[in-house]
């Protein structure tokens, strides 16, 4: 760990969130002063909200002024960078559109194809399954007839 790193904790716990193994992070590398950041504040915040109510992924935002060496290490060049980092340690730039409808789509789409497969169900010990065998079924309730409406339908006058 560098020594601006150790001086600042924030930044020591951002880069930790990178890499977590049990969740997704959606990283935006910014810098106050530029143009294009500033415009896509906005919509970042808005993809940020979404994220945080459906707790699709982790958001960090990382200021390039204050941490250099985050972003030497992470291979950023321009601003702003936004990239999606997996429980598997890989990087996923965004190439994008810099709206939050396409941001949303591009992170909906990476974290369906990252998402493990879910467990199957467990097997039943043999102790349950004994357990169930000795249990006295219930007797299923009669059928009962279906019942006659009795609505009146309609019929044609008589003829007198």
């Amino acid at each position: 760990m560098h020594e601006k790193e150790m001086a600042n904790p924030h930044m020591t716990r951002a880069r930790k969130q990178l890499f977590c193994a049990d969740h997704h992070t959606l990283v935006l590398f910014y810098a106050p002063w530029c143009g294009h950041c500033q415009n896509l504040k906005p919509d970042f915040d808005q993809v940020e909200s979404v994220i945080q109510a459906r707790r699709m992924a982790h958001v960090i935002r990382i200021n390039g002024d204050t941490a250099p060496q985050m972003l030497q290490r992470e291979g950023v060049q321009s601003f702003p960078t936004i990239r999606l980092y997996t429980p598997d340690k890989k990087k996923i730039a965004y190439q994008g559109q810099r709206d939050a409808s396409s941001i949303l789509t591009f992170l909906s789409q990476h974290l369906k194809l990252t998402k493990k497969p879910k467990k199957s169900r467990k097997k039943a010990s043999p102790k349950a399954v004994k357990k169930a065998k000795k249990a006295p079924k219930k007797k299923a309730a009669p059928k009962k007839a279906p019942k006659k409406s009795k609505r009146k339908t309609k019929s044609k006058p008589r003829k007198k």
